[in-house]
Protein backbone atom coordinates (compact mmCIF):
# COMPACT_ATOMS: atom_id res chain seq x y z
CA UNK A 1 0.00 0.00 0.00
CA UNK A 2 1.55 3.05 -1.10
CA UNK A 3 2.08 5.97 1.61
CA UNK A 4 0.67 9.64 0.82
CA UNK A 5 2.58 12.62 0.09
CA UNK A 6 3.10 14.30 3.35
CA UNK A 7 1.51 17.68 2.26
CA UNK A 8 -1.60 15.19 1.92
CA UNK A 9 -1.49 13.28 5.40
CA UNK A 10 -2.85 16.65 6.97
CA UNK A 11 -5.84 16.78 4.68
CA UNK A 12 -6.15 12.95 5.10
CA UNK A 13 -6.22 13.20 8.81
CA UNK A 14 -9.55 14.98 9.55
CA UNK A 15 -11.18 11.57 7.85
CA UNK A 16 -9.94 9.69 10.46
CA UNK A 17 -12.15 10.92 13.59
CA UNK A 18 -15.53 9.38 10.71
CA UNK A 19 -17.17 5.91 11.56
CA UNK A 20 -16.68 3.27 9.66
CA UNK A 21 -19.94 3.54 7.51
CA UNK A 22 -19.25 7.22 6.76
CA UNK A 23 -15.90 6.09 5.65
CA UNK A 24 -17.20 3.47 3.46
CA UNK A 25 -19.76 5.82 2.29
CA UNK A 26 -17.07 8.81 1.57
CA UNK A 27 -14.72 6.29 -0.44
CA UNK A 28 -17.59 5.25 -2.62
CA UNK A 29 -18.55 8.40 -3.38
CA UNK A 30 -15.16 9.70 -4.15
CA UNK A 31 -14.18 6.65 -6.30
CA UNK A 32 -17.96 7.60 -8.14
CA UNK A 33 -16.44 10.55 -8.73
CA UNK A 34 -13.18 10.16 -10.15
CA UNK A 35 -14.33 10.13 -14.22
CA UNK A 36 -15.92 13.68 -13.39
CA UNK A 37 -13.45 16.29 -13.65
CA UNK A 38 -15.49 19.17 -12.35
CA UNK A 39 -16.29 16.73 -9.21
CA UNK A 40 -15.50 18.47 -5.67
CA UNK A 41 -11.03 19.16 -5.27
CA UNK A 42 -11.09 18.64 -1.74
CA UNK A 43 -11.65 14.76 -2.68
CA UNK A 44 -9.09 12.48 -2.24
CA UNK A 45 -8.11 11.39 -6.68
CA UNK A 46 -4.52 9.49 -5.82
CA UNK A 47 -3.95 6.15 -5.46
CA UNK A 48 -1.62 6.80 -2.41
CA UNK A 49 -4.86 8.76 -0.96
CA UNK A 50 -6.96 5.95 -1.59
CA UNK A 51 -4.78 3.62 0.38
CA UNK A 52 -4.79 6.06 3.64
CA UNK A 53 -8.11 6.58 3.93
CA UNK A 54 -8.59 2.54 3.13
CA UNK A 55 -5.99 2.33 6.14
CA UNK A 56 -8.36 3.56 8.34
CA UNK A 57 -11.37 1.38 6.98
CA UNK A 58 -9.30 -1.28 8.11
CA UNK A 59 -8.12 0.12 11.27
CA UNK A 60 -11.94 0.13 12.28
CA UNK A 61 -12.44 -3.28 11.58
CA UNK A 62 -9.75 -4.23 13.89
CA UNK A 63 -10.90 -2.16 16.66
CA UNK A 64 -14.19 -3.83 16.30
CA UNK A 65 -12.37 -7.20 15.87
CA UNK A 66 -10.86 -6.32 19.45
CA UNK A 67 -13.67 -5.74 20.97
CA UNK A 68 -15.04 -9.36 21.02
CA UNK A 69 -17.52 -9.61 23.63
CA UNK A 70 -17.50 -12.57 26.38
CA UNK A 71 -18.35 -15.59 24.84
CA UNK A 72 -21.30 -17.79 25.92
CA UNK A 73 -19.39 -20.56 27.00
CA UNK A 74 -20.78 -24.09 27.89
CA UNK A 75 -24.56 -24.31 29.30
CA UNK A 76 -24.59 -23.91 32.96
CA UNK A 77 -24.81 -26.81 35.16
CA UNK A 78 -28.55 -27.87 35.77
CA UNK A 79 -28.63 -27.95 39.68
CA UNK A 80 -32.04 -28.63 39.29
CA UNK A 81 -30.96 -32.40 38.56
CA UNK A 82 -29.86 -32.73 42.16
CA UNK A 83 -32.69 -31.43 43.82
CA UNK A 84 -35.71 -33.66 43.47
CA UNK A 85 -38.92 -31.75 41.89
CA UNK A 86 -40.85 -30.93 44.41
CA UNK A 87 -44.79 -30.29 43.82
CA UNK A 88 -46.01 -26.66 44.51
CA UNK A 89 -49.39 -28.60 46.17
CA UNK A 90 -48.38 -30.56 50.17
CA UNK A 91 -49.06 -33.91 49.55
CA UNK A 92 -49.71 -36.29 52.82
CA UNK A 93 -47.02 -39.15 53.15
CA UNK A 94 -48.81 -42.82 53.71
CA UNK A 95 -48.52 -42.54 57.38
CA UNK A 96 -50.39 -39.19 56.93
CA UNK A 97 -52.61 -40.48 55.05
CA UNK A 98 -53.21 -43.76 57.26
CA UNK A 99 -54.14 -41.24 60.18
CA UNK A 100 -56.51 -39.55 57.91
CA UNK A 101 -58.49 -43.09 57.62
CA UNK A 102 -58.44 -43.74 60.99
CA UNK A 103 -59.85 -40.40 61.84
CA UNK A 104 -62.74 -40.72 59.65
CA UNK A 105 -63.17 -44.50 60.70
CA UNK A 106 -63.33 -43.38 64.68
CA UNK A 107 -65.64 -40.32 63.51
CA UNK A 108 -68.18 -42.81 61.95
CA UNK A 109 -67.71 -44.98 64.65
CA UNK A 110 -68.61 -42.06 67.50
CA UNK A 111 -71.56 -40.83 65.32
CA UNK A 112 -73.52 -44.56 65.76
CA UNK A 113 -72.45 -44.74 69.54
CA UNK A 114 -73.94 -40.96 69.99
CA UNK A 115 -77.41 -42.36 68.79
CA UNK A 116 -77.25 -45.34 71.54
CA UNK A 117 -77.74 -44.37 75.25
CA UNK A 118 -76.68 -47.99 76.17
CA UNK A 119 -72.91 -47.39 74.31
CA UNK A 120 -72.47 -44.00 76.22
CA UNK A 121 -69.02 -45.44 77.67
CA UNK A 122 -67.90 -46.63 74.17
CA UNK A 123 -68.79 -43.51 72.79
CA UNK A 124 -66.60 -41.62 75.77
CA UNK A 125 -63.87 -44.13 75.21
CA UNK A 126 -63.92 -43.45 70.77
CA UNK A 127 -63.74 -39.55 72.04
CA UNK A 128 -60.49 -40.07 73.38
CA UNK A 129 -59.11 -42.17 71.44
CA UNK A 130 -60.30 -39.69 68.42
CA UNK A 131 -58.94 -36.98 70.08
CA UNK A 132 -55.26 -38.96 70.29
CA UNK A 133 -55.70 -39.05 66.34
CA UNK A 134 -56.23 -35.50 66.09
CA UNK A 135 -53.29 -34.73 68.00
CA UNK A 136 -50.84 -37.13 65.89
CA UNK A 137 -52.78 -35.55 62.31
CA UNK A 138 -52.18 -32.25 64.04
CA UNK A 139 -48.56 -32.88 64.61
CA UNK A 140 -47.40 -34.64 61.87
CA UNK A 141 -49.11 -32.34 59.09
CA UNK A 142 -47.34 -29.45 60.70
CA UNK A 143 -44.01 -31.04 59.96
CA UNK A 144 -44.99 -33.01 57.00
CA UNK A 145 -46.19 -29.12 55.41
CA UNK A 146 -42.71 -27.51 56.74
CA UNK A 147 -40.57 -30.09 55.37
CA UNK A 148 -42.35 -29.72 51.94
CA UNK A 149 -42.26 -26.06 52.42
CA UNK A 150 -38.06 -26.65 52.92
CA UNK A 151 -37.98 -29.05 50.10
CA UNK A 152 -40.09 -26.82 47.28
CA UNK A 153 -38.11 -23.41 48.30
CA UNK A 154 -34.68 -25.67 47.76
CA UNK A 155 -36.09 -26.59 44.51
CA UNK A 156 -37.70 -23.20 43.35
CA UNK A 157 -33.69 -21.17 44.40
CA UNK A 158 -31.95 -24.18 42.65
CA UNK A 159 -34.84 -23.60 39.27
CA UNK A 160 -34.12 -19.65 39.31
CA UNK A 161 -30.29 -20.06 39.36
CA UNK A 162 -30.13 -22.50 36.22
CA UNK A 163 -32.61 -20.21 34.87
CA UNK A 164 -30.56 -17.44 35.43
CA UNK A 165 -27.22 -18.63 33.84
CA UNK A 166 -29.73 -19.51 30.85
CA UNK A 167 -30.60 -16.24 30.28
CA UNK A 168 -26.78 -15.11 30.48
CA UNK A 169 -26.01 -17.36 28.58
CA UNK A 170 -28.68 -16.48 25.91
CA UNK A 171 -28.00 -12.64 26.19
CA UNK A 172 -23.97 -13.31 25.67
CA UNK A 173 -24.88 -15.75 22.65
CA UNK A 174 -27.07 -12.76 21.04
CA UNK A 175 -24.39 -10.23 21.78
CA UNK A 176 -21.69 -12.32 20.39
CA UNK A 177 -23.47 -13.61 17.16
CA UNK A 178 -24.79 -9.89 16.71
CA UNK A 179 -20.65 -9.19 16.85
CA UNK A 180 -19.65 -11.87 14.83
CA UNK A 181 -21.90 -10.60 11.81
CA UNK A 182 -20.93 -7.21 12.11
CA UNK A 183 -17.37 -8.28 11.94
CA UNK A 184 -18.08 -10.04 8.80
CA UNK A 185 -19.85 -8.20 7.05
CA UNK A 186 -17.02 -5.43 7.19
CA UNK A 187 -14.93 -7.67 6.33
CA UNK A 188 -16.81 -8.21 2.98
CA UNK A 189 -17.00 -4.27 2.44
CA UNK A 190 -13.28 -4.08 3.42
CA UNK A 191 -12.64 -6.59 0.45
CA UNK A 192 -15.22 -4.72 -1.93
CA UNK A 193 -13.65 -1.34 -0.82
CA UNK A 194 -10.04 -3.09 -1.68
CA UNK A 195 -11.38 -4.25 -5.04
CA UNK A 196 -12.75 -0.76 -6.05
CA UNK A 197 -9.68 1.19 -5.09
CA UNK A 198 -7.72 -1.45 -7.09
CA UNK A 199 -9.80 -1.38 -10.36
CA UNK A 200 -10.23 2.18 -10.10
CA UNK A 201 -6.68 2.77 -10.92
CA UNK A 202 -6.41 0.16 -13.37
CA UNK A 203 -4.84 1.73 -16.88
CA UNK A 204 -7.78 0.77 -18.22
CA UNK A 205 -10.02 1.20 -15.65
CA UNK A 206 -11.54 4.36 -17.69
CA UNK A 207 -12.44 2.25 -21.03
CA UNK A 208 -15.72 2.45 -22.06
CA UNK A 209 -18.11 -0.84 -21.17
CA UNK A 210 -20.06 -2.44 -23.96
CA UNK A 211 -22.35 -5.17 -24.23
CA UNK A 212 -24.71 -3.35 -20.83
CA UNK A 213 -26.73 -6.00 -19.49
CA UNK A 214 -29.40 -3.98 -17.50
CA UNK A 215 -31.59 -1.10 -18.97
CA UNK A 216 -32.37 2.16 -16.66
CA UNK A 217 -36.12 1.59 -15.80
CA UNK A 218 -38.27 5.56 -15.14
CA UNK A 219 -38.18 7.24 -12.11
CA UNK A 220 -42.42 6.20 -12.15
CA UNK A 221 -40.44 2.33 -11.35
CA UNK A 222 -39.41 3.44 -7.77
CA UNK A 223 -42.91 4.61 -6.59
CA UNK A 224 -45.46 2.04 -4.53
CA UNK A 225 -48.15 2.75 -6.63
CA UNK A 226 -46.49 1.78 -10.10
CA UNK A 227 -44.52 -1.33 -8.39
CA UNK A 228 -48.68 -2.85 -7.72
CA UNK A 229 -50.39 -1.78 -10.80
CA UNK A 230 -46.97 -3.09 -13.38
CA UNK A 231 -47.03 -6.58 -11.28
CA UNK A 232 -50.81 -6.98 -10.79
CA UNK A 233 -51.07 -7.03 -14.34
CA UNK A 234 -48.38 -9.33 -15.09
CA UNK A 235 -50.01 -11.23 -12.33
CA UNK A 236 -53.17 -11.37 -14.77
CA UNK A 237 -51.26 -12.47 -17.79
CA UNK A 238 -49.24 -14.98 -16.20
CA UNK A 239 -51.80 -16.93 -13.59
CA UNK A 240 -49.54 -20.00 -13.47
CA UNK A 241 -46.44 -17.81 -11.94
CA UNK A 242 -46.92 -16.53 -8.63
CA UNK A 243 -46.12 -12.75 -7.92
CA UNK A 244 -45.14 -11.25 -4.51
CA UNK A 245 -45.11 -7.35 -5.00
CA UNK A 246 -43.85 -6.99 -1.71
CA UNK A 247 -40.42 -8.02 -2.46
CA UNK A 248 -39.90 -5.03 -4.49
CA UNK A 249 -41.87 -3.16 -2.46
CA UNK A 250 -40.36 -2.94 1.11
CA UNK A 251 -36.18 -2.40 -0.46
CA UNK A 252 -38.59 1.00 -1.49
CA UNK A 253 -38.28 1.82 1.76
CA UNK A 254 -34.29 1.90 1.70
CA UNK A 255 -34.44 4.49 -0.55
CA UNK A 256 -32.77 3.46 -3.84
CA UNK A 257 -32.30 5.78 -6.58
CA UNK A 258 -32.29 4.12 -9.81
CA UNK A 259 -33.94 0.36 -11.00
CA UNK A 260 -32.88 -1.29 -13.79
CA UNK A 261 -34.19 -4.41 -15.53
CA UNK A 262 -32.36 -7.32 -17.52
CA UNK A 263 -32.28 -6.42 -21.19
CA UNK A 264 -33.98 -9.65 -22.51
CA UNK A 265 -34.60 -11.27 -18.88
CA UNK A 266 -37.30 -12.87 -18.44
CA UNK A 267 -37.93 -14.58 -15.02
CA UNK A 268 -38.60 -11.04 -13.17
CA UNK A 269 -35.14 -9.65 -11.47
CA UNK A 270 -34.52 -5.97 -11.27
CA UNK A 271 -31.35 -4.46 -9.36
CA UNK A 272 -31.63 -1.11 -7.26
CA UNK A 273 -28.70 0.94 -7.02
CA UNK A 274 -27.96 3.13 -3.57
CA UNK A 275 -26.94 6.55 -3.59
CA UNK A 276 -24.38 6.15 -1.06
CA UNK A 277 -22.84 2.70 -1.58
CA UNK A 278 -21.76 0.83 -4.81
CA UNK A 279 -23.24 -2.39 -3.87
CA UNK A 280 -26.82 -3.21 -5.10
CA UNK A 281 -29.66 -5.25 -4.61
CA UNK A 282 -30.40 -7.94 -7.25
CA UNK A 283 -34.68 -8.58 -6.73
CA UNK A 284 -36.69 -11.06 -7.94
CA UNK A 285 -40.79 -10.95 -6.76
CA UNK A 286 -41.59 -14.46 -8.26
CA UNK A 287 -42.19 -16.66 -4.99
CA UNK A 288 -39.10 -19.22 -4.69
CA UNK A 289 -36.61 -17.04 -5.94
CA UNK A 290 -33.72 -15.45 -3.38
CA UNK A 291 -32.23 -11.61 -3.76
CA UNK A 292 -28.48 -11.03 -3.77
CA UNK A 293 -26.57 -7.98 -2.61
CA UNK A 294 -23.96 -7.37 -4.79
CA UNK A 295 -20.67 -5.92 -4.22
CA UNK A 296 -19.45 -4.77 -7.62
CA UNK A 297 -19.10 -1.54 -8.84
CA UNK A 298 -21.36 -0.39 -11.73
CA UNK A 299 -19.32 -1.23 -14.54
CA UNK A 300 -18.92 -5.04 -13.44
CA UNK A 301 -22.67 -6.02 -13.15
CA UNK A 302 -24.05 -4.05 -15.57
CA UNK A 303 -21.83 -6.18 -17.87
CA UNK A 304 -23.23 -9.34 -16.60
CA UNK A 305 -26.39 -11.64 -17.03
CA UNK A 306 -28.69 -12.38 -13.58
CA UNK A 307 -27.39 -16.24 -14.20
CA UNK A 308 -23.45 -15.04 -14.20
CA UNK A 309 -23.94 -12.68 -11.16
CA UNK A 310 -25.62 -15.75 -9.21
CA UNK A 311 -23.25 -17.63 -10.87
CA UNK A 312 -20.46 -15.74 -9.37
CA UNK A 313 -17.87 -17.13 -6.71
CA UNK A 314 -15.73 -14.36 -6.47
CA UNK A 315 -17.30 -13.68 -2.70
CA UNK A 316 -18.60 -10.85 -3.93
CA UNK A 317 -22.18 -12.02 -4.11
CA UNK A 318 -24.52 -12.42 -0.92
CA UNK A 319 -27.57 -14.61 -1.54
CA UNK A 320 -30.46 -13.72 1.27
CA UNK A 321 -33.68 -15.99 1.71
CA UNK A 322 -36.83 -14.17 1.90
CA UNK A 323 -37.53 -15.13 5.71
CA UNK A 324 -38.78 -12.97 8.42
CA UNK A 325 -36.37 -9.89 8.51
CA UNK A 326 -35.09 -10.02 5.57
CA UNK A 327 -35.04 -6.78 4.99
CA UNK A 328 -32.97 -5.92 7.74
CA UNK A 329 -30.75 -8.23 6.58
CA UNK A 330 -30.57 -6.89 3.01
CA UNK A 331 -29.76 -3.38 4.76
CA UNK A 332 -27.03 -4.54 7.02
CA UNK A 333 -25.12 -6.10 3.84
CA UNK A 334 -26.14 -3.26 2.12
CA UNK A 335 -24.02 -1.17 4.64
CA UNK A 336 -26.98 1.71 4.50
Amino acid sequence: MSEPPSECRAYLDRYKEMSFRELREFIDESLAGLSDASSDDDRPRSKAEFDALFGMLCAHLDAQTAEAPEPAGPRPIDDVSYVPYVFSWFEPSEELDCLYERQDHLSDLLDEARGDQSRRRYAEHLESELKVVEREIAEREFSEKHKHEKRRHKYEKADEKYRRGLRRRKEKARREQKWRRKVAQRERIEDRVRGAIERAFKPDADAATEHVRWRLLPRGALSEEWTRGYYAGLQDKNPGTRYDPDRIVKPLSLGPNRRYEEVGGTEGYTVFTFPRTSSVLLECPIVEHALYVIHKDRERWSMMSKQELIADESGEIVRIIHRPGWLKNVQEDLGI
